[in-house]
């Protein structure tokens, strides 16, 4: 990356993050999806409803967030292509100058709707992978789709769209990663991977069980660096995130959370402006940072290594100041990590 432009953006984060701009927003146009993801945050009975957001709310809800300063969106869902209107919102996101990202599995991508991403200038496409295709099928739990997604990727790729190929990685489907860097530099796009696997919204701890094996998380982190630990810093900087001061999410029932999964209600835009429920919702940051309020974490021996998430923690425990599991165990992992590379 340019270093310039590096400069210019970690600036206009610490600007909004400090001014409680609403610089990236994520929009889940829908809980409807074609596939069925082992490992998926939305619930079942979420996803089997359909009580979306109408195309008029969606957009008001998007230029009131312009107003505010928001910068990136991002449609995601559920699959945000089983909307019949979301290339009117895409590209008017566009016309109010948003940098429009659409998450997508990619299953529904074709000559037309490749057409149409163009037409609307979505800026760029991120598509889910999780293996070849025998193992991606199994996961998501839908035959036949492989190919499809494949076709796609080279149609965006051929017409110059930024596209990007992601994957949680799991105790199922580590043996996929090298397929997945190798097949991505076949295509000519990027590849990223998460290692974190959430709680679903309602609770349901079962994805957290897929989250890969000690052994190969450490080898994971030796590999890609993740071990860098600055004990330095402010303990708030291992407890705290974005979400609420330059992140916002807007569920498809027209719920505003801090983040797409910290489901801590500020407010609905069915019943309420956006920006009426955005400046009131100040005060979610001001019980964040309640420091006094973390003696869990402040009296914990790895929060040096922790990399807390606030909304696995609300999800986990109910409250705002809990411990994450998830962060608590990748924190032991990197410990021991760190550790064994001191030796």
């Amino acid at each position: 990356m340019n270093e310039g432009f590096k400069n210019l953006s970690d600036e206009l984060f610490w600007q909004s993050y400090n001014n409680r701009v609403p610089l990236y927003s994520l929009l889940e146009v829908t809980s409807r999806c074609n596939f069925d993801c082992i490992h998926c945050y939305i619930p079942q009975e979420v996803r089997r409803k359909n009580d979306e957001l109408s195309t008029k709310e969606i957009m008001s809800c998007l230029e009131e967030i312009k107003t505010l300063g928001g910068l990136y969106t991002v449609f995601t869902g559920g699959e945000p292509l089983l909307r019949e209107d979301i290339f009117t919102l895409l590209e008017f996101a566009k016309k109010l100058n948003f940098v429009v990202i659409l998450f997508t599995n990619g299953s529904l991508i074709n000559k037309e709707t490749v057409s149409k991403i163009i037409s609307c200038g979505v800026d760029k496409v991120e598509i889910s992978l999780y293996g070849n295709k025998h193992f991606h099928e199994k996961f998501v739990r839908r035959k036949d789709v492989f190919s499809q997604i494949v076709s796609g990727i080279k149609m965006l790729k051929h017409n110059n769209i930024d596209v990007c190929i992601k994957s949680v990685l799991t105790k199922y489907n580590w043996n996929q990663k090298k397929f997945l860097e190798n097949f991505a530099y076949s295509l000519g796009v990027r590849y990223k991977f998460d290692i974190i696997c959430t709680p679903r919204n309602n609770g349901d701890i079962i994805p957290t069980t897929f989250i890969v094996e000690e052994k190969k998380l450490v080898k994971l982190l030796k590999q890609y660096n993740l071990t860098q630990v600055d004990i330095k810093k402010d303990f708030t900087t291992h407890i705290l995130c974005s979400a609420g001061r330059n992140i916002v999410a807007v569920s498809s029932r027209g719920e505003v959370y801090p983040c797409i999964q910290f489901p801590y209600f500020l407010g609905s835009i069915k019943k309420e402006k956006f920006v009426k429920i955005w400046r009131r919702s100040f005060s979610i940051v001001e019980k964040l940072e309640e420091t006094k309020q973390y003696q869990q974490c402040l009296n914990c021996d790895i929060l040096q290594y922790c990399r807390r998430c606030p909304g696995i923690s609300f999800i986990q425990t109910r409250t705002l100041y809990g411990c994450d599991t998830v962060a608590k165990l990748l924190a032991c992992v990197t410990r021991k990590t760190v550790e064994k590379t001191a030796v």
